[in-house]
């Protein structure tokens, strides 16, 4: 006796598949879980503003040291002007964190002043 195609349950070849199994092949599971971030508008608006303002501040960073080694020479100068420019955000960075994590955001968002990023 022989098979047929439907009693084998072999996927018929389309125009355009490469091969006869690929319908077959199950989609990944996590894909529907995945967040799309860059479907959300104030997200995109985020990572812009973050674009755009992480180079200007490491050309501040550059343009500051590149002064500083142009004026004394001196590579300890220049370490020392980027350690005291991040010492701010090493101090202070931890306590707000946790400032931040504990008052509720709706808090934060209406004290916070529009001009600062």
């Amino acid at each position: 006796m022989a098979l047929s195609r439907e009693s084998a349950r072999i996927p018929r070849r389309r125009q355009g598949d490469r091969i006869g199994l690929d319908r077959a092949r199950p989609r990944r599971p996590w894909s529907r879980f995945r967040p799309r971030p860059m479907a959300n508008r104030a997200y995109r608006r985020v990572f812009a503003s973050g674009l755009a303002g992480y180079p200007g501040r490491f050309a501040d960073i550059t343009v500051v040291a590149w002064l500083v080694v142009e004026r004394t020479h001196a590579p300890l100068a220049v370490a020392l002007i980027i350690f005291f420019r991040y010492l701010p955000f090493l101090v202070v960075g931890p306590f707000v964190g946790v400032a931040l994590d504990r008052l509720p955001l709706l808090h934060i968002i209406r004290a916070w002043p529009p001009g600062l990023p």
